[in-house]
């Protein structure tokens, strides 16, 4: 729960929650129009991205809740659509009079971020190591240079920098087109 309260406060997750004049099996009917459901196996990717489908979401929906990303061939033709983005949302729906109220969690992130975090750490991590024990091991610790591991956290520190930068875009992105494109949904 730390890092999430860390990305929180990075603006990499946001919180959006809006109203809307529908009812909750009328609006989850529509949404559900208008969201293709993710496909598994080895080339899902490739189905998606060619798919003749005219949904602009990929994701699930039910009574309780939604997660929904941008569709592949959305945001992934040349050059880049100005609403590009790869991070997802996830909500829930709740009904109180003749009002929808969704509360919706914007990650600007995609969902497998975390075994990549750990890859890259892992792959840091063990490269600084094997410089600090080659440093140590062949020319021993007087003429020990501290070039590569702070090459290394320069890397660390721009790179993760750059990703912050165009998540908070993504999130930020989502919250302004979110709300206009469930509104489309409703008038289709």
């Amino acid at each position: 729960m730390a890092i999430e309260q860390l990305l929180k406060k990075l603006k990499v997750i946001d919180i959006l929650q809006f109203e809307l004049d529908i009812q909750l099996e009328d609006f989850v009917e529509k949404l559900n129009s208008t969201v293709d459901k993710e496909k598994t196996g080895a080339f899902k990717r490739a189905d998606e991205y060619y798919s003749k489908s005219k949904s602009i979401y990929v994701g699930e929906v039910d009574d309780g809740g939604f997660w929904i990303r941008a569709a592949r061939r959305e945001r992934m033709s040349f050059p880049l659509p100005k609403d590009f983005n790869l991070g997802y949302a996830e909500g829930t729906f709740e009904q109180k009079e003749s009002k929808l109220i969704v509360t919706a969690t914007l990650k600007g992130y995609s969902r497998r971020i975390k075994f990549y975090l750990k890859l890259f750490g892992a792959f840091y991590l063990v490269s600084i190591v094997l410089f600090f024990l080659q440093a140590c091991w062949y020319s021993g610790v007087r003429s020990f240079s501290l070039f590569f591991p702070l090459l290394m956290l320069f890397h660390i520190g721009v790179v993760g920098l750059f990703s912050i930068i165009f998540m908070r875009g993504f999130v930020s992105k989502m919250k302004k087109r979110l709300p206009e494109q469930f509104l489309e949904i409703l008038k289709s």
